[in-house]
C-alpha cells in the first residue's frame, strides 16, 4: 500500500511540550502509554498533539475523523477510501 502523507502542519514549542497542528494527509504512531492509545493510523483532516519532549509520550491526541487504522490494513482488513 502506499500513502501520501505531505500533511502540512506546524510544530510548536513551548518548554519541555511539543504542540502539532495538522491538516491533510498524516501517517500517526503511539506507542502504549501515549493519549489515543497504541496503534499507527492514516488520516486526513485536522489533528493535535501535545507531546512531552523528555519522554516522548503524548499527553493529547485529537485525530481527525478521516482515519484508517493502518494496523488492521496490515493485518488483512480492507482500507476505505479517505
Amino acid at each position: 500500500m502506499t500513502y501520501n502523507i505531505s500533511g502540512p502542519g506546524k510544530f510548536l514549542f513551548d518548554g519541555d511540550i511539543l504542540t502539532i497542528q495538522g491538516s491533510g494527509p498524516w501517517l500517526l504512531y503511539a506507542f502504549p502509554g501515549d493519549a489515543g492509545g497504541p496503534g499507527m493510523w492514516f488520516t486526513k483532516g485536522p489533528l493535535a498533539l501535545e507531546v512531552d519532549l523528555n519522554t516522548g509520550v503524548w499527553l493529547s491526541a485529537s485525530k481527525p475523523r478521516n482515519i484508517v487504522d493502518v494496523c488492521a490494513v496490515l493485518g488483512g482488513a480492507s482500507a476505505p477510501d479517505l
